[in-house]
């Protein structure tokens, strides 16, 4: 069952993708390009700036003692966005429960 924060998320979530669906066409008619291409500009800026958000994170607030940090970085900056992803669902998580910050 969800509670009434995650309802809220959800129903925020898929307001947000109709309105970027939505806003993304009235551009494209705008700006005479497909909907498609401002849709994957789209994508790439978020893309971007999570990536960007991941590696300042890493940087940091990854402790300094030991090699953790120093791989965690070469890992995010060489495999890009798989880096961030993997970064942020396996090891931030775990900082977080170990360092709590």
């Amino acid at each position: 069952m969800m509670n009434k924060l995650q309802k809220n998320t959800l129903v925020y979530g898929v307001l947000a993708i109709i309105s970027f669906v939505f806003f993304s066409f009235i551009l494209s008619n705008i700006l005479k390009l497909s909907a498609f291409y401002i849709i994957l500009f789209t994508f790439l800026i978020v893309g971007l700036l999570f990536w960007l958000w991941v590696l300042i994170d890493c940087i940091t607030k990854e402790p300094k003692d030991g090699n953790n940090r120093l791989v965690w970085i070469l890992v995010i900056l060489l495999t890009n966005s798989i880096g961030a992803i993997i970064y942020f669902f396996v090891r931030r998580p775990q900082r977080i429960k170990e360092v709590e910050r």
